[in-house]
């Protein structure tokens, strides 16, 4: 039987096992990304002139509220909001794609182990 490349840098498991880890790993870290984006849109509020606020930004920002502490970006809310969603969204796609990869190793290992060699 030949070896797996990847069995020189992680000698205690095969390739099946350290794949099952990665595609585990998407799913937690995916839908730990989505709701993390999804949460911080709670509490934003547009300035048109944040000169006021923060002398480095010159514009219309935007406040964030995080454990107290007041946070300035440069640019509007909306914009900001929408960024968190796409991040959000690529958060839900990553953790779906590792079910998927999941569910796919699990059928390939059981064919492996269903049919003789």
């Amino acid at each position: 039987a030949a070896r797996c490349p990847l069995n020189g840098t992680c000698d205690c498991c095969t390739c099946r096992c350290c794949g099952l880890f990665i595609l585990i790993c998407w799913v937690i870290l995916g839908g730990y990304n989505a709701i993390a984006s999804l949460s911080l849109d709670s509490d934003l509020t547009t300035y048109p002139a944040c000169i006021d606020y923060d002398s480095s930004i010159t514009g219309e920002c935007c406040q964030i509220k995080l454990a107290g502490t007041d946070y300035y970006i440069d640019g509007s809310c909306d914009d900001f909001k929408t960024a968190l969603e796409i991040g959000a969204a690529n958060g839900i796609l990553e953790a779906i794609a590792g079910i998927v990869g999941i569910i796919g190793m699990s059928m390939y290992i059981a064919w492996l182990l269903l049919i003789p060699a």
